[in-house]
């Protein structure tokens, strides 16, 4: 579900809803018209450190796709996968935690986060199977279905970053 806000605040913004076993726990509003200081603004005094976009949609799968924004994570899940958002490029302990209930977490994070990812996926991989997914530009929200799947289905495990070194040969 989405919002369109005509006044106040958050004009001119899409209105995110983030649920947690059904309740409004917080939201993030994001600029449409480009002209925004801040593409996106939240809710002061909620931490978004707690949470996930589209948890509830989820939390009864055993892997998920964790995306940076929750937009990528829409587009990953129209691409046929169970996605989230984390609100960011880090996991909070708390997030860790959270995640450490599935069997599998592929983190998708931006192509301009990838050690961040790394780092974060190496965290995460003490508490359950991690791989990473490598976009060769953009974001996922940007990225066509085709795509998106290529690069999770060949998503690397963190434990063996080999992956990581030829992407980084490749590059070069």
């Amino acid at each position: 579900e989405l919002y369109f806000v005509c006044v106040g605040y958050f004009k001119q913004r899409v209105l995110v809803p983030v649920r947690f076993y059904s309740s409004l726990v917080a939201f993030v509003a994001r600029d449409v018209t480009g002209r925004a200081a801040k593409k996106y603004l939240n809710p002061k005094g909620v931490s978004q450190a707690l949470w996930f976009f589209n948890w509830d949609n989820c939390v009864s799968s055993n892997r998920v796709v964790v995306c940076e924004g929750v937009f990528d994570a829409m587009a990953v899940e129209r691409a046929g996968y169970p996605a989230m958002a984390s609100f960011g490029k880090r996991l909070s302990s708390v997030q860790r935690k959270l995640l450490s209930r599935f069997d599998e977490v592929t983190i998708l994070y931006d192509q301009d986060a990838l050690f961040g990812a790394f780092d974060t996926g190496k965290k995460l991989a003490k508490l359950t199977e991690v791989k990473i997914g490598i976009l060769k530009e953009g974001d996922p929200g940007d990225a066509d279905v085709s795509t998106l799947r290529k690069v999770i289905d060949d998503a690397g495990s963190v434990k063996s970053p080999g992956f990581l070194v030829e992407y980084i040969r490749s590059e070069a």
